[in-house]
């Protein structure tokens, strides 16, 4: 496997934004939103196969057992993949400043997701 074919995250950010943030904000997200999940994804990118450059970093020798520490990468960074789409879905996990209230109670059922989810996942 060649490591050095991966792209940066910044490199990734801009190639997608590029692409997808046009669409995202045709499809009606606000710029911000739509900006945040680009770059969110593109932060996946070092633990999402086939490259998954930090995989590689952090498994050193791994013995031959490649697919195996890719697919723990995705399982322990589930929440990752999970939390853009809150963003999406409540728009008002953005909106700190302006309702604070609001904005806490959409972390806190964002959250609430993730635990549940974890817990059908790690059980």
């Amino acid at each position: 496997m060649n490591v050095a074919r991966q792209v940066s995250t910044t490199a990734a950010y801009v190639i997608c934004v590029s692409d997808a943030g046009l669409a995202l904000t045709q499809l009606g997200l606000e710029p911000l939103q739509a900006h945040l999940f680009v770059f969110w994804f593109a932060l996946l990118s070092t633990i999402t196969p086939p490259v998954c450059g930090a995989v590689f970093i952090a498994g050193g020798d791994d013995r031959g057992k490649l697919v195996e520490g890719r697919l723990t990468a995705m399982a322990l960074g589930v929440g990752r993949y999970l939390i853009p789409l809150g963003m999406i879905a409540n728009p008002d996990i953005l909106r700190l400043a302006g309702s604070p209230v609001f904005a806490i109670l959409a972390m806190l059922l964002v959250g609430a997701g993730l635990v549940v989810i974890f817990s059908g996942l790690y059980i």
